[in-house]
């Protein structure tokens, strides 16, 4: 008979945190905090109201917290408008309060095979400020022209209130622009969404272009998550597989912090 001690992981992932000098815990106070919080209003002064346009967001099939949509806008001279929404957690979290001290501490949420430590409590993170599908929040919007050859000729940073129409997957909507696999169910049905998806991804093909002409390297790296079954044993490895899904919302994230960068210098 085996006498291996069985190990748990998600303890084991605990400490890794502490050795780490990460809180594996959210303090009290912020969790107090986040409990009489409630989704901040999608209006007010200098806030644009963007909530007809077809926002869609593309994450992975489980995630719930949304921190990120897409919409894009043919203009003339092939030129594509790009506006990448993100969750506006500074509409909630005030600076100085213990939400905010905690998010600064570890300032990202880990994620392990075993257990997930989020940044923030999940009352924020999936809800009052997560971009979910058929939410109305606000947003700081990142809107930038695009000319054919992937630079970005003019970007604004501004407030906006968004609605997330469509809750889409890496995975089917990688194959689908891959022509691989089937149009996902919300998009076969919906030319609109079927268009913009088409016009995002050209969009995002030419950003990139116009990086890797620029010196940008192309390194073909290994991402692997651990299959964690209910008893908090390992029961495989999966690979992350690479998209064009992937690929567009990097592109547009990387053009993103570029022209944010941009607007804080001017």
């Amino acid at each position: 008979m085996s006498t291996a001690k069985h190990f748990d992981l998600a303890q084991g992932a605990r400490q890794a945190m502490l050795d780490a000098q990460f809180l594996p815990e959210i303090p009290a106070a912020a969790q107090a905090e986040a409990a009489r919080l409630q989704p901040a209003s999608p209006s007010g002064p200098g806030v644009k109201d963007l909530r007809s346009l077809p926002w869609s967001s593309i994450d992975n099939d489980e995630s719930r917290d949304l921190d990120q949509i897409e919409v894009a806008e043919e203009l003339p001279n092939k030129h594509v408008r790009v506006l990448v929404g993100i969750a506006d957690v500074d509409a909630l979290v005030q600076r100085g309060s213990a939400l905010d001290a905690y998010a600064a501490h570890n300032t990202c949420t880990i994620y392990t095979g075993a257990k997930i430590f989020p940044m923030l409590p999940e009352s924020l993170s999936t809800d009052h400020t997560s971009l979910g599908e058929g939410g109305e929040r606000l947003a700081l919007v990142v809107e930038m022209d695009v000319d054919p050859e992937g630079t970005v000729v003019k970007a604004d940073v501004y407030r906006a209130a968004v609605k997330n129409h469509a809750k889409l997957a890496y995975d089917s909507v990688g194959a689908w622009l891959e022509g691989s696999g089937p149009a996902p169910a919300k998009v076969g049905p919906s030319p609109v969404l079927q268009a913009q998806l088409r016009l995002q991804d050209a969009a995002a093909q030419c950003l990139k272009k116009l990086r890797y002409e620029r010196g940008a390297l192309d390194l073909e790296t290994i991402e692997a998550r651990a299959v964690v079954g209910k008893d908090g044993t390992v029961t495989s490895i999966e690979l992350t597989k690479k998209s064009r899904a992937r690929a567009l919302i990097e592109d547009f994230m990387i053009a993103a912090n570029g022209a944010m960068a941009r607007f804080l210098d001017d």
